[in-house]
């Protein structure tokens, strides 16, 4: 995580944190938190993919 912005480097524990709390929340405990995993996955290690796309036999 170290090449996050100074703001963003305890996201994964604070989040972790948030997620823990609400387990312990019984109206909460039935909500699902796979997106939010998801998404924090994502923030911390992002991947990005990038694709070329052109018609085939273009430039002969």
């Amino acid at each position: 995580m170290s090449n996050l912005v100074p703001q963003c480097q305890q996201i994964q524990s604070q989040v972790e944190s948030i997620l823990q709390l609400s387990h312990q929340e019984g109206a909460l405990r039935s909500q699902d938190i796979t997106y939010m995993q998801i998404c924090l996955h994502k923030a911390v290690s992002p991947r990005f993919e990038i694709v070329f796309a052109r018609a085939f036999s273009a430039g002969k």
